[in-house]
C-alpha cells in the first residue's frame, strides 16, 4: 500500500506523566499532533490503487501495546520491546479498543499482565549531568556494599557506583553499552559479573528505564538486573585465607568521581535509588550527602542519535551531551556528509584522472543507494564517458539458435539485457538521471529478415522494451517515436522504399547498428 517509513516527533516522553497523541491520515497526508507541540505533517507514497481511498482498510488485526513475539508482524518493526506503561483513551477509527478489550468484545484477545487501572507512582528522578557529576552518599558499614536503583542513558559506557577499600574495591559500570559488576581484591584478581554472558542482546543504553541491584559482603557477590533471576558469584571464597573485614571506605561514590577502563562517570538519569538500603530522597538531598553536577525531580537526558543526523548509514554513537558519527568506509566530515566517490566518472576527470579506469560512483547522494563499480572512459573524448556492461556485452548472440534453445515453438524471439537486480539496477537509473546523455549500442547482421516490416497474423516486427515497460519501434540514430532504423531517416538504407537494411530481403547480409 506505502513504502515503510519511519518518523521521530517526541523526546523526553517518559517523565510520569500523560501525553496525548492524535494520528490523523487524508489520502497521502499523515497529520501528527503530541501535547503541545508543532503539528508535524508526513507525505506517503502511496500505490496507486490506494491514492484514492479515504479509510485504512485493515482486515488482519491491530497490536497495541506489543505483539506476540512469534508474529510476522514483529519482524517488520524496528522496535523488540513490549510497552510498559499506561494507556488511555485508546481509538482506532472511533472504535474505543481498550474499553472493547475490558469488556471482552468478540475478535479482541488479551496477552500478559494487563491492568485497567493505572496507579500513581513516585517520580523522583536524579540527573546526572556529565561525566563529571556524582553523589558522594555516606555508608557507614565497612563490611558491605549494596546499591539499587532504575537508570536510563544513551551512553554507552560510564560509571554507575564505585566504592573503595583497603581489601576490596568495587565498580558498577557500562562498558560498551553492557552492564558490569567488577570486585576487584587487593593482591589478587579481579570477580566479574557481566551481562554480556546472560543478556547478550540487551544494549543498556538505549534510553530506556532499567532496574539494578548490586551488592557484596563477605559471603556473597549478588547482581540482579532488569527482572532477570539474580546472579551469584563466590567473592567470598578468594576471602577465605582473609579475615572476614572488607574494610570499605566510609562513603559511596553514585555516579563518577573516578576513573576505570578509560572512563568516567554515568550520564543520564537515575530513580529509586537505595544505597545499603537506605532510600536517598530525591526531593531533598541530606547535607550529608555531597552532590556534584547533578539535578533533582528532573530528567533532562536528550538524545543526539535519535533521529541520527550521521548520513550514509554511518552509526551514531553518544558521547555525554555531544556526539561522534562513525563514517563507513570511504566516507568523511562531522556527519559523514563527505564521499569519497563522485557522482558521475566525470568528477573523477575534473579531478586529474587521465586513465581508463574501473571506478566506484555514488550517483544518488545522500540517497540509500549503495557505491557501485563502472568503467570510466577517459581517453575517448573531451568528456568522461561512463561504461556499464550487461550480461551479453561484446557477445555475438545467434538469434536462429538461442530462439530454438529458449522457445522451440515460439514465433518470436526475445532477449533481455540484464544490467543487474535490485540496487543495481536503481544505481543505473540515479546515474542516467545525473548524466548528460545515455546510449545503448546494438549491431544486427541479418539476410533475409522482415525486421520491422509486420509478418503474418499481425505480429510486430522488431522492437525494445525500455526500463519503464513502454515499447519502441525506432533503433539506433532514429528520432524517438519513429518506426524506423538510422538509415530510414537519412533515406541511405540499400532498399530506399525500406526504413531499414534488414528489411531489404535480396539474400546479401546487411546490417543495421
Amino acid at each position: 500500500m506505502a513504502e515503510e517509513f519511519s518518523f521521530f516527533f517526541g523526546d523526553k516522553l517518559c517523565d510520569n506523566q500523560w501525553h496525548s497523541v492524535l494520528i490523523t491520515r487524508e489520502k497521502h497526508k499523515l497529520t501528527i499532533h503530541l501535547d503541545k507541540q508543532p503539528t508535524k505533517i508526513v507525505n506517503i507514497k502511496m500505490s496507486k490503487r490506494f491514492e484514492t481511498q479515504f479509510i485504512l482498510r485493515i482486515n488482519i488485526r491491530i497490536y497495541v501495546g506489543g505483539t506476540w513475539k512469534k508474529t510476522n508482524e514483529r519482524g517488520k518493526t524496528k522496535i523488540v520491546k513490549n510497552f510498559v506503561g499506561c494507556l488511555s483513551d485508546v481509538l482506532f477509527n472511533a472504535v474505543h479498543l481498550i474499553s472493547d478489550a475490558r469488556q471482552k468484545k468478540k475478535g479482541y484477545t488479551t496477552q500478559g499482565a494487563i491492568s485497567y487501572t493505572c496507579p500513581a507512582r513516585e517520580y523522583k528522578p536524579i540527573g546526572f549531568l556529565n561525566e563529571r557529576a556524582f553523589l558522594k552518599v555516606p555508608s557507614p558499614d565497612r563490611n558491605n556494599v549494596s546499591v539499587q536503583f532504575k537508570f536510563r542513558t544513551y551512553d554507552k559506557n560510564g560509571i554507575l557506583m564505585f566504592k573503595d577499600g583497603q581489601k576490596v574495591n568495587v565498580w558498577l559500570y557500562l562498558e560498551n553499552g553492557k552492564l558490569k559488576f567488577d570486585c576487584y581484591i587487593t593482591g589478587k584478581r579481579v570477580v566479574p559479573l557481566d551481562t554480556d554472558k546472560w543478556m547478550r542482546d540487551t544494549d543498556f543504553n538505549d534510553g530506556e528505564w532499567h532496574s539494578v541491584k548490586a551488592s557484596l559482603d563477605p559471603f556473597m557477590m549478588i547482581f540482579q538486573v532488569d527482572s532477570g533471576i539474580p546472579v551469584d558469584a563466590d567473592a567470598h571464597t578468594v576471602l577465605l585465607n582473609q579475615d572476614r573485614n572488607l574494610d570499605f571506605e566510609n562513603f559511596t561514590h553514585v555516579g563518577g568521581g573516578t576513573y576505570y577502563k578509560g572512563m568516567y562517570g554515568f550520564v543520564g538519569c537515575m530513580k529509586d535509588l537505595r544505597v545499603n538500603g537506605a532510600k536517598i530522597n530525591a526531593s531533598a538531598l541530606p547535607k550529608e550527602i555531597t552532590a556534584v553536577n547533578v539535578e533533582l525531580g528532573k530528567c533532562s537526558l536528550q538524545s543526539h542519535c535519535h533521529p541520527s543526523s550521521c548520513q550514509y548509514k554511518s552509526s551514531c554513537e553518544q558521547l555525554s551531551n555531544n556526539f561522534t558519527c562513525h563514517c563507513r568506509r570511504f566516507y568523511s566530515g562531522r556527519y559523514c556528509q563527505v564521499p569519497m566517490f563522485k557522482a558521475t566518472c566525470q568528477g573523477y576527470k575534473e579531478l586529474g584522472m587521465k586513465e581508463d579506469s574501473y571506478c566506484r560512483l555514488d550517483p544518488d547522494g545522500k540517497g540509500p543507494l549503495p557505491e557501485f563499480k563502472v568503467l570510466c572512459n577517459m581517453t575517448k573524448s573531451e568528456d568522461a564517458v561512463t561504461i556499464v556492461n550487461h550480461t551479453t556485452s561484446g557477445r555475438q548472440v545467434n538469434i536462429r539458435d538461442e530462439a530454438y534453445r529458449y522457445s522451440p515453438s515460439a514465433r518470436s524471439w526475445v532477449h533481455k539485457l540484464n544490467y543487474g537486480h535490485g540496487d543495481d539496477f536503481k544505481n543505473l537509473r540515479a546515474m542516467i538521471d545525473e548524466s548528460d546523455h545515455c546510449r545503448q549500442y546494438v549491431e544486427f547482421n541479418c539476410i533475409n529478415t522482415k525486421f520491422l516490416t509486420p509478418r503474418k497474423n499481425d505480429l510486430p516486427g522488431a522492437y525494445w522494451v525500455s526500463d519503464t515497460g513502454v515499447e519502441n519501434h525506432y533503433w539506433g540514430g532514429a528520432k524517438l517515436g519513429g518506426v524506423t532504423c538510422a538509415c530510414g531517416t537519412t533515406s541511405s538504407c540499400h532498399d530506399k522504399k525500406k526504413m531499414c537494411n534488414c528489411d531489404t530481403g535480396d539474400g546479401v547480409w546487411r546490417q543495421d547498428a
